[in-house]
C-alpha cells in the first residue's frame, strides 16, 4: 500500500507540472563509496551539474521527489538504495529520461569520482568518466568546478576545451557589458494599474510585462499595453529624460449568451479542467479546457495544447497542439510561448524554422521564464542554428539572473 501511494502522489504532482517537458529531465544519484559526504558537499556537487544541465535546457529532478523514492526502494529492498539497477529503477519511477550516478570513493592523496550518465529507458550506460580530485571537498567553489567539468564532457560529449573556450566566451561577455554603458540611453519605467500587463512597442514587438525597465533611445514611442481581461491602452511617449510612466487600465467585461462572466469564472473553469485532468477524466478536461481558451484563458489554450501533444483524450497531434501553444502565448501565458518555440527549434508538429523558434523563446523569456532565458543564452554562445553572438548571449544571461538570483551565483 505504501508503494501504491507514493506512485500516486507522484503522479498527482507530475499532472501538475504541465509546463514540466519531461523529455528533458534528467535524476541526479550522489553516493559515497567510502565516504560520507555532508549535505555541503553534496549540494555543491549538485550545483555543478546543475549550471551546465541548465545551460543545456535540461531540468534535474526535484530532490525531496527524489529522496522519497529512493526511501520507499530502500523500504522494499530492505536494505539501501545504492547499486545501479535500484537507482535507475527510481528513475523510471520518476519518470526521468536520463540519470546521471556520481559514486565518489577516497583514495590515498585524491578522490576518485566515477560518472555514468545513463538512458533510463534502454537502461544502459550512454558514457562514463573518471576523474581525480585532488583538492578539499569542503572547497564549494573549487569543488564545484570540478564537477562542473565532468559534467560538461557526459552532457555535451565535447573535450575539456570546450571548458577553456566558454570560460573566455564568459570573459569578452564582461567586457562587451562594460563597452555598453558607454552608449546614451534613458532609463523609463513602466508601472500600470493593475500589474502584469504586457507591454509592446509600435511594431509590436514584446518588450516584457509590468513593473518593467527599459533603457530607450531618445525621441517619440507609441507603446501599447494589454492584459487579459482590460482594454488595450495606446500611449504616444516623448522620452528625453529618465522617468516613471504611470498607465491605468480599465477592466473588460466578458457577455457571453447574455450571461456576464467574470475573469475569476474563467480562471475557475480552467482550474476545473485541471481537476478533471488529474482524475485522468481526459474528455471532460478537454472540454473544459477549450471553453476556458475560447473565453481567452491562456492557461487553458496551453493545457489543451499538452493533452493534443500528449494524445489525452484525443488523437496525438502535434499540429493541433502547436496550434494552441500559439493562442496561449497570444494570451500571455508564457508555458505556450515556451513550448511553441522549443517545438519550431525542434521541428516538432512543424517545420524547423530557428528564427521563429527565437523569437517564441524570447516572448517566454521576456514573461520571466528561466529555462527560455537559459536556452537562448545557450544557442547564441554555441551558434546552434544562429550566427554566433556573444552579445545577445549576454543579453539573455542578465534576463535569467533579474529573475532568479541564484543563475547568477552559479556562473
Amino acid at each position: 500500500m505504501r508503494v501504491l501511494f507514493v506512485m500516486l502522489m507522484m503522479s498527482i504532482m507530475l499532472l501538475n507540472l504541465h509546463g514540466f517537458d519531461m523529455e528533458r529531465t534528467i535524476m541526479l544519484f550522489v553516493h559515497g563509496k567510502n565516504i560520507k559526504l555532508t549535505e555541503i558537499q553534496l549540494m555543491n556537487i549538485r550545483s555543478g551539474v546543475e549550471e551546465i544541465a541548465t545551460r543545456n535546457g535540461l531540468l534535474l529532478v526535484e530532490e525531496s521527489m527524489q529522496e522519497e523514492v529512493l526511501k520507499e526502494q530502500s523500504n522494499m529492498r530492505k536494505k539501501g538504495c545504492y547499486d545501479d539497477s535500484c537507482v535507475v529503477d527510481a528513475g523510471k519511477m520518476l519518470s526521468a529520461k536520463k540519470l546521471l550516478k556520481i559514486d565518489v570513493m577516497k583514495g590515498n592523496k585524491s578522490y576518485i569520482f566515477n560518472v555514468s550518465f545513463v538512458d533510463l529507458e534502454k537502461g544502459v550506460k550512454e558514457r562514463t568518466k573518471k576523474g581525480m580530485y585532488e583538492g578539499d571537498l569542503n572547497d564549494d567553489k573549487e569543488l564545484s568546478t570540478f564537477v562542473n567539468s565532468l559534467s560538461i564532457q557526459l552532457i555535451e560529449e565535447e573535450s575539456l576545451d570546450k571548458v577553456n573556450r566558454i570560460i573566455e566566451e564568459k570573459k569578452e561577455i564582461r567586457t562587451i557589458e562594460q563597452k555598453e554603458k558607454q552608449e546614451k540611453r534613458y532609463k523609463i519605467q513602466f508601472v500600470t494599474i493593475p500589474s502584469g500587463v504586457q507591454v509592446f512597442d509600435e511594431n509590436k514587438n514584446f518588450l516584457g510585462i509590468t513593473p518593467l525597465n527599459l533603457n530607450l533611445n531618445r525621441g517619440f514611442q507609441k507603446i501599447k499595453f494589454e492584459k487579459e481581461g482590460y482594454e488595450i491602452v495606446e500611449r504616444e511617449i516623448d522620452i528625453i529624460e529618465d522617468k516613471q510612466i504611470s498607465v491605468k487600465l480599465n477592466e473588460k467585461k466578458f457577455e457571453i449568451n447574455k450571461d456576464k462572466i467574470i475573469k475569476e469564472d474563467i480562471i475557475a473553469i480552467n482550474k476545473e479542467g485541471m481537476n478533471y485532468n488529474n482524475k485522468k477524466d481526459y474528455n471532460k478536461a478537454n472540454e473544459l479546457y477549450k471553453k476556458a481558451c475560447d473565453l481567452g484563458n491562456g492557461a487553458g489554450c496551453f493545457n489543451l495544447g499538452v493533452n493534443y501533444s500528449n494524445g489525452n483524450g484525443v488523437s496525438k497531434d502535434l499540429n493541433k497542439a502547436n496550434e494552441y501553444y500559439k493562442k496561449a502565448c497570444d494570451l500571455g501565458e508564457r508555458n505556450g510561448c515556451y513550448h511553441l518555440g522549443y517545438n519550431y527549434k525542434k521541428g516538432k508538429g512543424v517545420s524547423k524554422d530557428m528564427n521563429n523558434g527565437i523569437e517564441y523563446l524570447r516572448k517566454a523569456c521576456l514573461l520571466n521564464m528561466i529555462y527560455a532565458c537559459t536556452l537562448l543564452e545557450n544557442i547564441y554562445i554555441k551558434g546552434d542554428g544562429v550566427s554566433k553572438n556573444i552579445k545577445k548571449a549576454n543579453e539573455y544571461y542578465k534576463k535569467a539572473c533579474e529573475i532568479d538570483s541564484m543563475y547568477c551565483n552559479i556562473k
